[in-house]
């Protein structure tokens, strides 16, 4: 929570359970966003929000994503080399971060 400010927008990228999304939410952060390719992680972390009194939207990976995000975080390894950048959602993330320092 140190590195989380108060109204920061959050992506969850590979939510899972969701767990990443719900505590951002819980310590204050803003828009806060889940995203996964799988159907029922993303059935399983609406619930695990909702059981949790948390605010966060969770979307497909083929959904388009509120970019740019102050901050990203993920429990799985995350690779978006130059080669990829513009392409899909993460790339765009990528490049529009990377252009801000």
């Amino acid at each position: 929570d140190r590195h989380l400010l108060s109204g920061q927008s959050v992506i969850d990228y590979g939510c899972g359970s969701g767990i990443l999304a719900i505590a951002a939410a819980r310590l204050g952060a803003g828009r806060v966003t889940g995203v996964d390719i799988d159907p029922q992680a993303l059935t399983a972390s609406r619930y695990n929000a909702e059981q949790n009194r948390a605010s966060a939207t969770f979307v497909g990976a083929d959904e388009t994503l509120p970019v740019p995000a102050d901050v990203v975080v993920s429990a799985t390894p995350i690779f978006a080399p130059r080669c990829c950048w513009g392409r899909g959602s993460l790339g765009q993330y990528s490049q529009a971060n990377a252009r801000r320092g």
